[in-house]
């Protein structure tokens, strides 16, 4: 059969891989994934299989399952698109998957720059700061919602929430970069869930508990199981556990001794004065439009790089784990923005449908003093650093997929890394609160958002908005 034609005439056998699935043209596969893209928002891995698996039928219910699982293994900055690039390498091998991060990325990639140019130019109007706000609490609802979910899978016991807090302190306080707390912390919780030690916790009939009276500690355990495990009054309880231990935290951070404000300050160099440059490497205020020299933007965009291709890899979990060092390296470190800058293009990331762009809007703000050409050159170059060393890994792990799903440790691996995106989760929803939550009504506003996602079905996204229009009521 002549290969001239992507279609197969009427004649022709329909052309066939090795597996027996029918072989889907590259430029059909792209254009499937455009349109998931466009309908698609973070973490909507059901739409997808909805349409890989039933619709399209590009591969099996398993295979997608086997795809989804080694997304949630490796570090992904956005789970739908490690999901869709796996996808894509199933069904085409490396040009597939080559294809499918393309066609996901652009339509994401171009409303984030319309957006975010949008933003930046009227981010002061009364009503734009008002919306923004409004989502910026919405926003901490879904990152907290994110935490109590994945908390309480990686959560078995007391020492289990002992390393969530190191991890906590770590990030939340700027003592150890992401790729430190992996070196150094992820050895512990391999230890304590040790493949010995979950085949012991499985085979014990009665574990060890802290109530002496037997039947009163049976009661208590089946009482606790019954709120824990409810779907929604479970989800309830632990939130207004969190809460109260965020609490609890502020009121220290706060109202503490003075040494804990002394450490604070070191940490973050709250005594120094805000720089008027865009980025500490360039020793000149920078000119508002333009420069004369042939690349400008030459040490910022090697600032991008440098920032997103080491949190590229260090992902597990999603975007959420990285964000205190996203927003260190924004704020304190190259001071591209300030808080609320990041907060917001956080929320509008949210509600861009596709993977996540929060690094193309930081490039886009980081390089728009020089002018809007290049701000446009550094959110492309903040996007490619970010997404092209997880296309790598995906690629790389995916031929040895087969025989990880037999190793006895890739378990406690998973588990491991559950408690440190689980600490560094707390770290990202303390930010965000602090940040996003800065009256009566933004609280509110806040808790409502919590309460719908609680107890309905709805739409994160969908939340977000609704959260934006009540900002423009009341807090404009």
């Amino acid at each position: 059969m002549s290969e001239s034609s992507d279609e197969p005439s009427a004649s022709d056998p329909i052309p066939q891989s090795e597996n027996g699935r029918i072989v889907v043209p590259l430029w059909r596969l792209g254009w499937y994934f455009f349109l998931i893209a466009l309908t698609t928002v973070q973490g909507a891995a059901v739409h997808m299989r909805r349409q890989v698996v039933n619709r399209r039928k590009l591969i099996s219910e398993k295979e997608f399952i086997e795809s989804f699982a080694l997304a949630e293994f490796l570090p992904q900055p956005d789970s739908t698109f490690g999901l869709a690039v796996h996808v894509g390498h199933r069904v085409r091998g490396i040009p597939g998957a080559i294809v499918v991060a393309i066609a996901m990325i652009i339509p994401s990639f171009l409303l984030a720059v319309l957006l975010g140019s949008a933003f930046i130019h009227f981010h002061r109007v009364t009503w734009v700061v008002a919306i923004a706000a409004g989502a910026g609490a919405a926003v901490c609802a879904v990152i907290g919602a994110t935490l109590l979910e994945i908390g309480r899978k990686a959560v078995m016991d007391y020492r289990d929430l002992l390393l969530i807090f190191i991890v906590f302190v770590l990030l939340r306080y700027g003592i150890l970069h992401i790729s430190g707390v992996l070196l150094w912390i992820a050895p512990i919780a391999l230890w304590l869930h040790r493949p010995s030690r979950h085949e012991k916790l499985h085979g014990m009939i009665e574990p060890p508990g802290l109530v002496p009276t037997l039947g009163f500690r049976h009661f208590l355990r089946k009482k606790s199981y019954q709120i824990l495990n409810s779907e929604r009054w479970g989800m309830i309880v632990t939130a207004l556990v969190v809460l109260a231990m965020m609490g609890v935290i502020a009121s220290v951070e706060k109202s503490g001794p003075v040494l804990l404000g002394k450490i604070h300050g070191t940490i973050f160099h709250d005594h120094k004065p805000d720089k008027e440059q865009a980025c500490p490497a360039i020793p000149i205020k920078l000119p508002e439009s333009g420069s004369p020299s042939a690349f400008p933007i030459a040490p910022i965009c090697t600032d991008l790089v440098s920032t997103f291709s080491a949190l590229s890899v260090c992902a597990f979990g999603g975007e959420e784990t990285i964000l205190p060092c996203m927003q260190r390296a924004s704020v304190s470190h190259h001071n591209w923005m300030d808080k609320m800058d990041f907060l917001n293009f956080f929320s509008l990331s949210f509600i861009i449908p596709g993977p996540s762009m929060l690094a193309a809007f930081i490039g886009l703000k980081a390089c728009s003093p020089f002018g809007e050409d290049w701000a446009l050159v550094g959110a492309f170059i903040a996007m490619l650093a970010l997404f092209v060393p997880n296309i790598a890994v995906i690629l790389a792990a995916a031929h040895s997929w087969d025989w990880l799903s037999h190793w006895r440790w890739r378990p406690s691996l998973g588990k491991a890394l559950l408690l440190i995106a689980s600490g560094a989760l707390a770290a990202a929803f303390m930010f965000i609160t602090e940040s996003a939550v800065q009256s009566t009504a933004s609280a509110l506003i806040a808790i409502a958002c919590a309460l719908l996602l609680l107890i309905t079905d709805l739409n994160p996204v969908l939340i977000i908005l609704l959260s934006g229009v009540a900002g423009c009521m009341f807090l404009g």
